[in-house]
């Protein structure tokens, strides 16, 4: 398929890539053409930087891929993964030298390769950075490097516990009993914490957030009710992009798969920018705005006075999610 359509495959990564040169803007004006290799490393330097900084600090804004704004790796486990990062870089280098001699070592330089290589699909954009699709190759060795050092520490706390166990003489010592019920305090208090925070970031924060809501469309459900319902393809016109009217399209299709029934997508899709442009409404015919293109609604009564809002729909969050214009005469 790609193939026979390359621009498919190619399309939007031409868009996004670092060699782009409209998204290059140098002393306020934009470039004509390609970008000199000095600005597309600095960039790739810099994209690298946030892309690596936001499993710790600052992550994806973009809700459907992300807790928005939060860094991808949770505080309490971020400083495994950095320290068994260094570790495995450590390993990796020795392995390269010496792959002879550290030859039990070569998971260690699968790990380095796997992590950096899956990061090239973020090095080579410029646009939406930090990015957690793009990044989603990184996800398997982020988790292995995470626990393997948590393990290497609970390893080293393992010992530690014997040490003191050989120091103290024995479990008699309130000493060791103290140190090794704390031991055990803490490990149960950081798997709560960890569950709880996961807990709250998901089903608490992000449930209650709006963005969270506009972000996964969920305006586009009850639209798409609204449009099976009504069932009159020939006097709807849905205000809606091309991008996301995916989504109506699934959800008004006709469960088995009967293009010829009245009610399959039973709509007419119009770009929010034209919506005002609409030329030839008929009496009855509806207009149906989304959360998304609401704004659009001021235009286009400019234009049509004739229209009437019949029915508007809100949110539990009090944001208007779909608005539906009648003609009237």
């Amino acid at each position: 398929y790609f193939y026979q359509h390359p621009g498919s495959f190619v399309g939007r990564a031409g868009q996004v890539s670092v060699f782009n040169q409209e998204l290059y803007t140098i002393n306020g004006v934009q470039l004509t053409s390609k970008p000199p290799l000095s600005d597309v490393l600095s960039v790739m330097g810099e994209v690298f930087k946030r892309q690596f900084l936001a499993l710790f600090t600052q992550g994806d804004l973009n809700w459907r891929q992300n807790i928005s704004g939060h860094p991808f790796l949770s505080p309490l486990v971020s400083p495994f993964f950095g320290v068994g990062l260094l570790f495995v870089i450590y390993f990796a280098v020795a392995y390269f030298f010496q792959p002879a001699k550290k030859a039990k070592r070569w998971k260690f330089y699968l790990l380095f390769g796997w992590f950096f290589g899956m990061l090239l699909p973020v090095i080579t954009t410029a646009e939406g950075i930090p990015h957690g699709l793009r990044g989603i190759g990184v996800i398997p060795p982020v988790f292995i490097v995470s626990a393997w050092a948590l393990y290497e520490f609970g390893v080293a706390i393992k010992k530690l516990h014997r040490r003191l166990h050989e120091r103290w003489r024995g479990t008699e010592s309130w000493q060791y009993r103290l140190v090794s019920r704390s031991f055990k305090l803490v490990a149960v208090l950081f798997v709560a914490a960890l569950v709880s925070q996961t807990y709250f970031l998901y089903f608490v924060y992000a449930y209650n957030d709006p963005a969270n809501f506009y972000y996964f469309r969920s305006d586009l459900t009850p639209v798409s009710q609204y449009l099976r319902q009504r069932c009159d393809k020939d006097q709807a016109y849905l205000v809606l992009d091309k991008f996301s009217v995916q989504t109506t399209d699934f959800l008004t299709s006709d469960p088995k798969g009967n293009f010829n029934d009245r009610c399959n997508v039973p709509y007419r899709q119009v770009d929010p920018e034209n919506a005002w442009q609409l030329a030839g409404l008929k009496p009855g015919d509806q207009v149906i705005f989304t959360q998304s293109s609401i704004f659009d609604t001021h235009k286009f009564k400019q234009y049509h006075p004739e229209a009437h809002l019949v029915m508007e729909m809100r949110d539990k969050f009090g944001e208007a999610v779909m608005a539906v214009y009648k003609i009237i005469n």
